[in-house]
């Protein structure tokens, strides 16, 4: 067979894969109402349709890609365990960055020793294949070479038999819509279409498929190779005196800020309130976004340091270790402090999604610190990117098992438990991973409270007459499940709530 021949066939197969997967994205996500299962079933349509194409075009895959689709379609199966937005969102990262690394990896990339920079790269060129879709097919996927031209000799024959057939076709066609009434029902339901709706829905699928098409060919286009990792050399080689002065200096720095904070960042909450013009919700917050920040940017500018200095010199790396080993030991001080901070806040005022999520980012970067430790302060940076974003990842799916709405939930009716306000307004507002705890401690509550989560319950979670399957969830079901068991006493309790209590509320971080 022509090399031309064996292209056409390849890129028509990635065409007509690109296209089913744009019919089955839309009718997984048009209407779904939300994300569930739906992902799982579009992950896994895709991996299939990836793997059959290769096979088929006899393209070895990478095991470390194979490895990652894996990660892309568990994460895929994590959206339909919790009814989280914020999880959905972090599930998705995970599932554009395990694909765009499968994607790369069958051009030599290596996910588990190299860069950020690298990781960067792979999403941009993910992003990249999706938009210009199959623009880079050959030409001869578009128009056949001459070698291709015999299968398509059938063409013109069909042709005719389709005009030869329609006058009979729809002859029978009113016959028999005229002999069942259930039948012309059907028929003319079938084509009964806005055209508005079919428009959008011939939009998503265009999309998806030119999307897919695009990320089909570029990891088709060429068979796995190790390569050897790429060594990319500084743009100006920083010396050791350059080094350990901006080292030092940023020690210096947070050496006073930690000496300053020792006691006014552990002092309790009797110092914070006797703290003139600061209130809680600025000492936590403010205390906690700032020293975010700081972390933030400390990374990067010690892994710029690192790859930017000038080996050459005998011995150069052993000040930059010790003077970045003080710098995270430091900074491990100031994380502490922000988690204190927040831990004052969630003892007197409760706990939120942002909250949670703030102490998990803080325990996030103390391990990611951590891991710079033991991979770049000795020798091994290639395996620090990969480590931290498997720590990441891993953290993700602690959370998926932690369930944070009910775990939200239980922590603040713990809370009411001790003299301190209950928010039956924030508490309702969470998402239906909180409804079963919350059903549950209703009759513990006080009557007012109840009245306001039963209501609001009863409001977002009595079951739909029609559940689409698509969007459904683990946490749904079960939500609708605990308002439906016991919606003869919410419905009781609902009466007494005031009919705005929750109307225009602004929830405090």
């Amino acid at each position: 067979m022509p090399v031309s021949e064996e292209i056409t066939i390849m890129a028509q197969w990635i065409l007509g894969a690109a296209l089913l997967l744009g019919l089955v994205g839309d009718a997984l996500f048009q209407g779904a109402g939300g994300a569930g299962l739906n992902w799982l079933f579009f992950a896994a349509a895709a991996a299939s349709a990836a793997a059959l194409l290769a096979r088929r075009g006899a393209v070895k895959t990478d095991p470390g890609g194979r490895l990652l689709m894996g990660l892309a379609l568990a994460f895929s199966a994590l959206m339909a365990l919790r009814d989280s937005e914020a999880l959905h969102a972090l599930c998705l990262l995970v599932i554009v960055v395990a694909t765009a690394g499968a994607v790369s990896s069958q051009e030599g990339w290596g996910a588990f020793k190299t860069g950020f920079l690298e990781y960067a790269k792979s999403v941009a060129k993910l992003a990249v294949a999706g938009f210009i879709g199959p623009t880079r097919f050959p030409r001869e996927a578009i128009i056949p070479a001459e070698g291709a031209e015999k299968r398509w000799n059938a063409a013109p024959g069909v042709g005719r038999g389709l005009l030869i057939v329609s006058p009979l076709f729809f002859i029978f066609l009113f016959l028999l819509m005229a002999a069942d009434p259930a039948y012309q029902y059907s028929v003319r339901h079938l084509f009964d279409w806005d055209i508005s709706t079919l428009a959008l829905r011939l939009l998503i699928v265009a999309v998806i498929a030119w999307c897919a098409a695009g990320i089909l060919h570029r990891a088709l286009q060429n068979a796995a190779a190790p390569v050897a990792s790429p060594v990319h050399a500084p743009l100006q080689a920083l010396g050791l005196p350059e080094v350990v002065t901006i080292l030092a200096a940023i020690d210096l720095l947070f050496l006073s800020f930690v000496a300053v904070q020792a006691r006014y960042a552990f002092g309790g909450p009797a110092l914070v309130k006797a703290t003139t013009g600061l209130t809680f919700a600025e000492y936590a917050r403010g205390g906690f976004f700032e020293l975010l920040a700081v972390a933030a940017i400390v990374l990067p500018v010690l892994l710029f340091l690192h790859w930017s200095m000038d080996r050459a010199t005998p011995r150069g790396e052993s000040p930059f270790r010790w003077l970045a080993a003080v710098q995270v030991a430091l900074l491990f001080v100031m994380l502490a402090s922000a988690f204190r901070r927040m831990d004052l806040y969630e003892a007197a005022y409760g706990l939120t999604e942002l909250r949670l999520y703030v102490m998990a980012a803080i325990v996030w970067l103390a391990i990611v610190f951590a891991w710079f430790g033991l991979t770049v302060l000795r020798g091994r940076r290639e395996l620090f990117a990969g480590g931290a974003v498997a720590s990441a990842a891993i953290g993700i799916a602690i959370l998926e098992g932690l369930n944070p709405d009910a775990l939200i939930a239980r922590a603040n009716l713990a809370h009411a438990q001790k003299a301190h306000r209950f928010d039956g307004c924030y508490a309702s507002s969470l998402g239906a991973d909180a409804v079963p705890p919350l059903v549950a401690a209703l009759p513990a509550l006080p009557p007012a409270d109840a009245a306001i989560v039963a209501s609001q319950l009863l409001k977002h979670w009595t079951p739909p007459t029609h559940i689409d399957w698509r969007s459904w969830t683990l946490g749904r079901a079960q939500a609708w499940n605990a308002v439906e068991s016991n919606k003869p006493q919410m419905t009781a309790l609902a009466m007494a709530a005031p009919a705005d209590a929750c109307s225009a509320r602004d929830y405090e971080d």
